[in-house]
């Protein structure tokens, strides 16, 4: 036998036979690995223990808080209701008297004119004017009514076309002849027809009622698609308002202008805001003293849920 194959044979017979010293070392190092691993399973166990304690945790607090949200859904709700329930039912208790006073003071006026000296019939103008004034305001709370509650019809509409008809019939109510209508091309839109024509009437009415005095008056319809939504815009060239105000703009009962020459009670601009808001879509005036205005608003390329 050579060398080399004694020195083969003993060092299989070391490796099949390891000494004391290695088999310790090998064990240990075995025991490290096992305890290695078994730290690593309890850390994860217990990060994933921790995970769905907190998951279950935050899933009871969302739901929760879903439970509390509607809760106050419904109790804002309900406030809401009552609320414009008394005002339907107070605008409607109130135009009865209101008539009377009107009807009354207006046959005083016809018959017994002559009987009244200077300060009486000056009293009697102002309780007409009181009288009529609160009846204008009841009838705007209850066209604000009649827009909340209507169910919506929603349809293609020929905004061109429906911007020239309520145009008209603004122009054919107001007398206001002296003004051109630059109609340029318009998208559909789809909403109710007649909520929508509503809109149109009183942006037009207020467009008028402002420019009234101004040489060469004219009013600008615009319109273009923007996304899903189709945004359109009423321009003219009257007396305009300061920005700084545009928040009160579409308030119940807001005037800018409060001169006796200018009609109105401050509802238009509400109604409007409250048509546009059930149809999904957004309105906003922009302007500048003696510069005219422009009020925008969209609408949903489709009806709104």
């Amino acid at each position: 036998m050579t060398a080399i194959s004694s020195a083969l044979i003993l060092a299989a017979w070391n490796w099949l036979t390891p000494s004391p010293a290695y088999l310790l070392a090998g064990g240990l190092a075995l025991a490290a690995t096992l305890g290695l691993l078994t730290w690593q399973l309890c850390i994860s166990y217990l990060r994933a223990r921790a995970l769905a304690d907190g998951k279950r945790t935050l899933e009871a607090s969302a739901g929760e808080l879903r439970r509390l949200n509607e809760m106050l859904e419904a109790r804002v709700a309900e406030r809401t209701a009552e609320l414009e329930t008394l005002t339907h039912s107070f605008s409607h208790d109130l135009k009865s008297p209101l008539g009377a006073l009107l009807n009354f003071s207006a046959i005083l006026e016809e018959d017994h004119r002559d009987r009244l000296d200077a300060d009486g019939r000056d009293i009697l103008m102002r309780i007409r004017r009181s009288a009529t004034r609160a009846t204008q305001l009841l009838d705007g709370l209850l066209r604000l009514d009649r827009a909340r509650l209507a169910a919506l019809d929603f349809r293609e509409i020929d905004m061109k076309e429906l911007a020239a008809r309520a145009f008209e019939q603004v122009q054919s109510a107001t007398g206001d002849r002296d003004v051109e209508l630059v109609l340029e091309p318009l998208p559909n839109a789809r909403g109710d027809h007649f909520l929508v024509a509503d809109v149109l009437v009183n942006l037009f009415d207020n467009a008028l009622k402002f420019s009234r005095g101004r040489e060469k008056r004219c009013v600008t319809v615009r319109g273009r698609r923007a996304g899903a939504e189709c945004v359109y815009e009423i321009a003219d060239n009257g007396q305009g308002f300061d920005m700084q105000y545009a928040t009160k703009l579409f308030g119940v009962f807001e005037r800018l202008h409060a001169t006796p020459e200018i009609p109105g009670v401050g509802v238009g601009l509400a109604l409007v805001k409250k048509i546009i808001q059930r149809h999904g879509g957004r309105v906003w005036g922009e302007g500048e003293i003696d510069g005219g205005a422009r009020f925008s608003f969209t609408l949903p390329e489709k009806a709104a849920p």
